[in-house]
């Protein structure tokens, strides 16, 4: 009674009109689509009878409009930009769909949502590089915005009350389930710069970045014992702004000895709405890592690694540390 069999399809029809022009090495591609997608499924479970009416079954269309964008210019044979700006839908997962419960964890309950639709990604990203072949060097530039509507976000309730599923009561510490919300955005911003190392007969890497992310959720509420759903509760969003980098010397002596050393660490800031006083929840992560291999002759060979990662949490004055 606490399994569930499903069927469930999409199908979905895209038409549209599309504009493609190359001149030597630079070119540019548009297209714009209407897009239908028709979600169909039945349901088979202890108390429902596959076909045996219309609760058992499940019927939603969705009409959107999806457009791409593409465009590669190249300035000149050191210097190029690419420019990338589309649409996208998807759908949720059988998981999230399945009108069933998970008492795994009997400590925290959860359900899944058979109304949720599919979410809409507007999405841009543009690259640009510069190489130089003579030198060796390289140098990047990367930016990426995400937005999405109807974002799959988790619907959570402390200390719902009793819930009676199969006969049986449980009292959960949380109970949750999944909803659309609108609001979902990531921006991110990398740079990255390769050089030649010569007297180490070696190539050095650096990469830095910044990642922003605000993603919806809701608290709290009232959980329906009969359907599983809840009613009420807050809006929170959970912001996230993290900064990376990282730093690699990976060898180039010859095929017989390979050395790589390399260090990256992520400094994370998050804050939710619904915190009163607003404070930050703030932690740092490191790892540092090294990598030997050496053949000799006879095709004898040697290989070695070591790496230390580290993880301090400054809001809750939290170290954890390991060598392997």
């Amino acid at each position: 009674s606490l399994s569930q069999s499903s069927n469930t399809g999409y199908l979905t029809h895209r038409i549209g009109p599309g504009f493609r022009i190359v001149k030597g090495k630079n070119r540019f591609v548009a297209n714009v689509s209407y897009q239908r997608a028709q979600l169909t499924g039945e349901v088979l479970s202890a108390t429902k009878v596959m076909g045996a009416g219309d609760d058992a079954k499940t019927s939603h269309g969705f009409n959107n409009l999806t457009y791409f964008l593409m465009g590669q210019l190249n300035i000149n044979k050191e210097n190029s930009i690419r420019l990338f700006i589309n649409s996208s839908t998807d759908n949720p997962g059988i998981g999230e769909l399945q009108n069933v419960y998970d008492i795994s964890n009997a400590q925290s309950i959860s359900k899944g949502n058979p109304h949720l639709r599919p979410y809409y990604s507007n999405n841009v990203r543009f690259h640009y590089v510069n190489s130089n072949v003579e030198k060796g060097r390289t140098f990047m530039w990367m930016f990426s915005m995400n937005t999405t509507l109807d974002y799959t976000a988790q619907h959570l309730v402390q200390r719902p009350g009793d819930i009676t599923i199969d006969g049986q009561a449980y009292s959960p510490n949380f109970y949750s389930t999944t909803e659309n919300l609108d609001g979902y955005w990531q921006l991110r911003t990398h740079l990255s710069y390769g050089l030649p190392i010569g007297f180490l007969k070696s190539n050095f890497n650096v990469m830095a970045g910044v990642i922003y992310t605000k993603t919806p959720s809701m608290l709290g509420g009232t959980v329906d014992a009969a359907t599983g759903m809840i009613s009420g509760g807050e809006r929170n969003d959970t912001k996230n702004m993290g900064y990376d980098f990282r730093a690699v010397l990976g060898s180039n002596i010859s095929e017989n000895v390979d050395f790589t050393l390399s260090w990256n660490g992520t400094y994370n800031e998050a804050t939710n709405s619904l915190n009163a006083d607003k404070s930050k929840n703030r932690y740092f992560n490191h790892t540092a890592q090294g990598n030997l291999k050496v053949v000799f002759p006879l095709g004898f060979t040697f290989t070695a690694s070591a790496a230390y990662s580290q993880y301090i949490g400054f809001t809750n004055d939290y170290s954890e540390d390991y060598l392997l």
